[in-house]
């Protein structure tokens, strides 16, 4: 069963108004501790070090990742976080009331090729783009609910 993640994410920038599909968007969003406690976030891109090529999981492992969500239920450009007993260095602990701003790119294009095939003839077209946060706990499968951005930033999506 999922459970809501304790933190608020805020879409903080884009770095255009307009993108052609397949374009690099790049971005930031805040990720905020939003209880009365610290909590603590996987921190590291540095994979190598966090889970060594191994088919198990190591002690402590976690992983989150944020994307941008474009359209409702249809997210682009993973910027992945991972975290384990390996590597201390990969947690990163917020305080109450603390934020960390990650900056993140990708390209703007829909992996699932259905949907992309109806959203594509619908070009040009405005959308509002909101921040998208999940955690995970593969070892265990412990799952939460993604926090999503309250308010977003409005584009528009060309040919």
């Amino acid at each position: 069963m999922a459970r809501e993640i304790p933190v608020r994410v805020a879409l903080v920038s884009l770095d255009a108004e307009s993108y052609r599909y397949g374009e690099v968007v790049v971005w930031e969003i805040d990720v905020e501790n939003i209880l009365d406690e610290p909590i603590v976030i996987p921190w590291s891109i540095d994979f190598d070090r966090v889970r060594p090529n191994s088919p198990e999981y190591p002690a402590g492992y976690v992983s989150s990742s944020i994307t941008l969500q474009i359209l409702d239920g249809v997210r682009i450009g993973a910027r992945t976080m991972a975290a384990s007993n390996l590597y201390p260095e990969s947690f990163k602990t917020l305080m109450p009331g603390e934020s960390v701003r990650i900056r993140g790119s990708s390209g703007l294009r829909i992996s699932n090729a259905s949907f992309e095939d109806q959203f594509l003839p619908q070009l040009p077209l405005t959308v509002e783009v909101l921040g998208h946060y999940r955690l995970s706990n593969p070892p265990t499968n412990d799952r939460y609910d993604p926090a999503v951005s309250e308010t977003g930033i409005e584009i528009e999506i060309t040919n």
